[in-house]
């Protein structure tokens, strides 16, 4: 089953050519949806009018697809919370907008406005909701707490009215509420039928990780690298090994800090989506490090892990080199008294 993701997203007024660049760019969706339409027609001919009414009832709206068939859509804008500005202690005029996005494509179809309906509007921010909190509203004024990757920081947003100031902290709320429901949803069905010793995921777990090897690793240096493996979680690095020079079949051992302890609770592993990232990069002392190639081992794996030394194949990340060589070798379990 799928499973909406709420995004709060910060928005700013935009410059006098900012807004005509918007609007060319929803007169050209239009036009490639007008140009589709017709061409869908001409294809289908008669039947499409029929089709349309069958399928998407009067009046519906209809997409096509690669394959000329046709589908009914629902048209839907974006829920802003407020149709005035709220604007910072600096001056900058801000709005908060709420907006969910659908995780797949089942279900109804939501397609987004064009451009032109928030012409006036860019968006400079965007955090998922459990990333943003209210610390506190007083008046007018809301303090959000908010998190982007590893930048933590406290935002203060004005609105010109109190009513407006409690709309949105009651929407916030609101979607809190729902997103804690889906996220109990989301592990129950990750869980799959496994018992947990504590309610609502909150049991805390002890991993130990091993990085054990690489093979055949990406040359990054003419023929070589200087391999070192960094462990992420949730955008954040929890542990990194150290680089063993010019080498593509590197063994880590205790002394390169092969080892750590990692410490998380149930919901916050199956809430991560991706689990640990294990990126393995060529080490650079006189310039940043480059990315030969990433390894994802997904929450439930991590949590079924017994200790069992697992090779996985080097995957690129999105914007970098694809070598299309290089494995990582990897033991993941639950540590135990001996070993902390």
């Amino acid at each position: 089953k799928g499973y909406e993701e709420v995004f709060v997203r910060i928005l700013v007024p935009a410059s006098s050519r900012e807004i005509r660049a918007a609007q060319e760019a929803a007169e050209k969706v239009v036009e490639v949806i007008d140009k589709a339409a017709k061409d869908t027609k001409k294809t289908l001919g008669e039947g499409f009018d029929k089709a349309a009414e069958t399928v998407g009832g009067p009046g519906g709206n209809l997409l096509a697809h690669d394959d000329n068939s046709t589908m009914p859509t629902k048209m839907t804008t974006v829920n802003a919370m407020s149709g005035r500005t709220a604007s910072t202690r600096s001056g900058m005029q801000h709005g908060a907008v709420i907006d969910t996005i659908p995780e797949n494509g089942q279900g109804t179809m939501h397609v987004a406005p064009p451009p032109a309906a928030n012409a006036h509007w860019l968006e400079k921010y965007r955090f998922p909701l459990r990333d943003v909190h209210v610390k506190k509203r007083v008046s007018n004024s809301v303090v959000l707490h908010t998190k982007l990757g590893e930048l933590e920081q406290t935002r203060e947003i004005i609105f010109e009215t109190a009513r407006e100031a409690i709309d949105f902290c009651n929407e916030m709320e609101k979607h809190h509420r729902i997103e804690e429901i889906r996220s109990k949803k989301r592990l129950k069905a990750a869980l799959g039928g496994i018992k947990l010793k504590e309610k609502g995921g909150k049991e805390k777990i002890k991993f130990l990780i091993e990085v054990v090897s690489g093979t055949e690793l990406p040359a990054a240096d003419l023929t070589t690298s200087d391999p070192m493996v960094k462990i992420m979680f949730d955008g954040k690095e929890v542990h990194k090994t150290k680089f063993i020079s010019s080498t593509l079949e590197p063994v880590w051992t205790i002394k390169h800090d092969s080892l750590c302890l990692f410490t998380v609770t149930v919901q916050d592993l199956f809430d991560s989506h991706d689990g640990l990232t294990f990126l393995v990069q060529d080490f650079d002392k006189f310039g940043g490090n480059e990315t030969l190639g990433a390894v994802v081992v997904p929450p439930r794996e991590v949590f079924l892990a017994k200790g069992e030394r697992v090779e996985y194949p080097l995957k690129a990340l999105f914007g970098h080199k694809d070598f299309c060589t290089g494995k990582l070798s990897l033991r993941i379990r639950r540590a135990t008294e001996y070993d902390i």
